[in-house]
């Protein structure tokens, strides 16, 4: 069997992680470079119909900075353009503050010379979700934040805030998953299964709008 190249195993045990499998596999000495191939492909035909669309590889847990340097190392090594790091932010799943991500946000668009937009932030607004389940954030992770409209709002204002503290303007943005899943008939993770995201929106059970929307609203220069 032919030994793998270091740079393609990941520094902890392996991820389904990729695209079209089996084909980019992202883990294999096969899969890496095919996975390299169709991130080409897909970066030409982005700026071929879009000259200004900035193109985007997102990658989850931010703060994982062994993940980060060896995923986007990856990318380096095999020649694979992109012009911004995407990065997931959820306390429940990556168990970090707020500094520990911004401190690791600035660390890795100086590594990569790359800035940083927040494609995934999710937090809760209520224990469970309208049927009374445990929904997909089981809590609020470190955060000093409850379970709470007003915890989400909180939380979403010292992000915002220092987000837009990172020196350098290394990060750019953050977008909110799932914003608008509220409770609606037949409407589920996936068809057939139940809504886990109702109690992390933005709009409470009923469709009305969250205090957290607050946060957008006062996130000019200066915060609220």
């Amino acid at each position: 069997m032919r030994a793998e190249p270091a740079f393609y195993t990941p520094p902890r045990a392996r991820h389904e992680g990729g695209i079209r499998f089996p084909y980019g596999y992202s883990y294999t000495a096969d899969g890496a470079p095919a996975l390299a191939r169709f991130l080409k492909a897909g970066y030409r035909a982005t700026k071929e119909v879009s000259p200004d669309t900035q193109v985007i590889i997102h990658l989850h847990d931010a703060g994982d900075y062994d993940e980060y340097r060896w995923f986007y190392g990856l990318l380096n090594q095999l020649g694979v353009p992109y012009d911004l790091i995407g990065s997931s932010y959820y306390p429940f799943w990556t168990r970090r503050d707020i500094p520990t991500v911004v401190r690791f946000f600035y660390t890795i668009s100086r590594e990569f010379n790359k800035k940083i937009m927040v494609m995934e932030t999710g937090i809760n607004w209520n224990p469970v979700t309208h049927e009374g389940l445990e929904g997909q954030l089981h809590d609020n992770g470190p955060v000093p934040y409850g379970e709470t409209p007003a915890g989400q709002r909180d939380f979403l204002y010292e992000l915002f805030a220092a987000l837009k503290s990172v020196p350098d303007g290394a990060v750019i943005g953050d977008l909110y998953w799932d914003p608008v899943m509220i409770p609606a008939p037949g409407v589920g993770w996936q068809v057939g299964e139940p809504n886990f995201v109702s109690n992390t929106t933005l709009f409470d059970f009923t469709g009305k709008a969250l205090p957290a929307l607050n946060a957008y609203r006062d996130n000019v220069d200066g915060g609220r």
